[in-house]
């Protein structure tokens, strides 16, 4: 669940889908979950354009989506980025998780190596986009799903230390439990210098 204050009081300025999803009044907040059908396009608009609010406006409102003139601050319950379901590949291309409600208009490639569960909450996670701080959930039915597959060779209280997708077995990462606890900036941050020690 997303729950977004829009920047513009005046609804005229709000593109007609935007008003149809989000029913913006003047300065309400408005809780919004996936939206089906035709609002596909806007979702890839507003995820494409989604990013950490570093403006001075809004700071209890970690994410930005601009549109135009108008900012729509952003806060979620855990991460910008939920995984709603994984798109087998028919060839021997790569498996994609798909997010934000899009299908396939909106998705990243799977690395099973780098699924991570925490023991403590049982959310399982995958890497994300730098920009929104590099993590992402995966949608708890999707998760009881693939969770079956993992292995805890340290002990149930510990990560995973195996997964098995399609028959392989992979050693996890593990790579994002280093930044889990950080704000979207610093593991943004913690991204970026790596890729640059790398």
């Amino acid at each position: 669940m997303y729950i977004i204050k829009c920047s513009r009081t005046d609804m005229k300025y709000l593109p007609l889908i935007q008003r149809q999803i989000l029913k913006f009044g003047k300065n309400i907040y408005r809780q919004i979950h996936y939206v089906q059908g035709t609002e596909k396009d806007f979702l890839v608009f507003f995820f494409k354009r989604l990013k950490i609010n570093e403006s001075d406006r809004y700071k209890d409102f970690p994410f930005l989506s601009p549109c135009g003139r108008e900012r729509n601050f952003v806060r979620c319950d855990d991460k910008p980025i939920v995984y709603t379901h994984i798109i087998e590949s028919d060839d021997n291309g790569p498996d994609r998780l798909s997010y934000g409600g899009a299908g396939d208009a909106m998705t990243v490639k799977f690395e099973p190596e780098k699924v991570c569960m925490l023991p403590d909450t049982c959310r399982v996670y995958h890497p994300a986009t730098p920009k929104l701080g590099g993590i992402g959930l995966i949608k708890s039915s999707v998760a009881i799903e693939i969770s079956k597959q993992f292995e805890f060779e340290n002990g149930e209280y510990e990560p995973p230390t195996h997964f098995t997708w399609k028959g392989k077995r992979h050693v996890l990462t593990n790579e994002m439990m280093k930044f889990m606890d950080k704000s979207p900036a610093e593991a943004r941050e913690i991204i970026e210098n790596n890729i640059e020690n790398d």
